[in-house]
């Protein structure tokens, strides 16, 4: 089906909610696949399917119901997509686990000389995770757009590197970052983790101003995951707050006028006799 014909059809679209509701409540309101339809063609009839915004939140509510087929058809009726209208096609690929059609729109958007953002790049690398190559073509026109000191692309590009393995190269990401926030941090912390390098783990995360509960617990769960229960119960006495996440990701029983931290199936604790003794 071409545009003109999906326009043509969607105007002999009956919408009765079209003479109750403004478009862009009527998109949010759209609680079923089907309701999708007639706000598309409530957009066709008064010809607000050429507003970027509104496509955008279109195309958002399109992803949230897995309706991407919908959402390039209502694209295609677009006469200037704008970025925001192609960021929501990307980020809505993504979303449902399709890379390759994340990359085309992509394409697309360079080919209708539409200016990346900075949200375009953040999606992109998430998009790159099933391809080595292709996460590093992303990197460079991360690079030739401008956007190599953008804390959350460049956070993105770390977890993208050390996913595949490659700490190296996300450390050197990380080194080059201009600025860093408390997630860039914990991320870079994470991959090490990831490959229980702990000795940097424990480095990097003592040249941060202050340790967030993510890096606290990320360490903890580092050691634990070694064995080294001890490790991971010192850095437990020494972080300031405990979360949910830091109580859920630990086990504790009390043996005499001690408690002790230990994880399942561990044998390494001094005491892990008498906890599984306990335990039977």
């Amino acid at each position: 089906m071409n545009a003109l014909t999906t326009v043509s059809s969607l105007r002999r679209c009956s919408t009765s909610l079209l003479e109750n509701l403004p478009i862009l409540q009527l998109i949010k309101q759209c609680t079923s696949p089907k309701l999708l339809d007639s706000a598309l063609a409530a957009m066709v009839k008064t010809s607000q399917n050429q507003d970027c915004f509104f496509m955008n939140q279109f195309i958002t509510a399109c992803t949230s119901f897995n309706r991407l087929d919908l959402a390039v058809s209502a694209a295609t009726l677009i006469q200037q997509p704008n970025v925001f209208v192609y960021n929501a096609l990307i980020k809505g690929f993504v979303t449902s686990s399709l890379p390759f059609r994340s990359l085309e729109f992509y394409v697309r958007m360079l080919r209708d000389s539409v200016s990346p953002s900075s949200y375009t790049y953040s999606s992109l690398v998430k998009a790159s995770l099933f391809d080595r190559a292709v996460g590093e073509s992303v990197h460079a026109h991360v690079w030739r757009f401008g956007f190599c000191s953008h804390v959350q692309i460049q956070t993105t590009l770390i977890v993208f590197y050390s996913s595949s393995g490659r700490v190296k190269d996300a450390r050197k990401v990380f080194d080059e970052m201009p600025e860093r926030d408390g997630f860039a941090w914990t991320t870079m912390v994470s991959a090490y983790v990831r490959v229980l390098d702990m000795d940097s783990a424990n480095a990097l995360a003592n040249r941060m101003s202050e340790k967030n509960g993510a890096t606290w617990n990320c360490l903890i769960d580092g050691y634990m995951k070694l064995g080294d229960v001890e490790a991971a119960e010192s850095l437990f006495d020494q972080m300031p707050v405990k979360d949910v996440i830091t109580w859920t990701r630990t086990s504790w029983i009390e043996l005499g006028k001690r408690v002790h931290m230990f994880a399942a199936a561990d044998k390494s604790h001094s005491a892990s006799d008498e906890v599984y003794l306990l335990l039977d």
